[in-house]
């Protein structure tokens, strides 16, 4: 979780984070989204890569798989 952190501050790409404010704190948090998947593989992708063909057919993958 560190490490994505650290990629989210240094503008490396989005992601989901725990709200813990003493971690969290200076990050832009996206309002009104709401997460109802819940598990334990953590996946950060820089959003240029949204249409990597590879990305596309593992967040596919993994959100049949998670259904």
């Amino acid at each position: 979780m560190n490490l994505m952190i650290k990629a989210v501050r240094e503008d490396l790409g989005v992601s989901l984070l725990p709200d813990l404010p003493a971690l969290t704190e200076g990050l832009h948090k996206i309002e009104g989204l709401e997460v109802t998947e819940t598990s334990e593989i953590w996946c950060l992708y820089h959003s240029s890569n949204r249409g990597n063909p590879l990305i596309q057919a593992f967040v596919k993958f993994m959100k049949r798989a998670m259904a």
